[in-house]
């Protein structure tokens, strides 16, 4: 990716900003019981509520300590 201007700047600062806090939010969900299907509807909620979008269709797609997920659907998530 290369930025051209301060707009195009900006735009990559803001964007990050709502990822880095939807991520938050999402961690701060997560419990045992809770499934991949529901950590993605609280995120995609807090995104279209910060003016963003998810860019896949069917869900996020997340890879980050406490919240690594590689599988969609309603398979809860256990402790440890």
């Amino acid at each position: 990716m290369t930025v051209s201007n301060d707009d195009e700047l900006a735009g990559l600062t803001r964007i990050g900003r709502i990822v880095a806090d939807t991520l938050e939010v999402m961690g701060r969900a997560i419990e045992p019981g809770t499934t991949a299907r529901e950590l993605d509807r609280i995120g995609r909620a807090f995104m279209e509520a910060a003016g963003a979008r998810s860019a896949p269709e069917d869900g996020l797609c997340l890879s980050r300590g406490d919240l690594h997920q590689r599988q969609r659907g309603n398979r809860a998530r256990h402790p440890g």
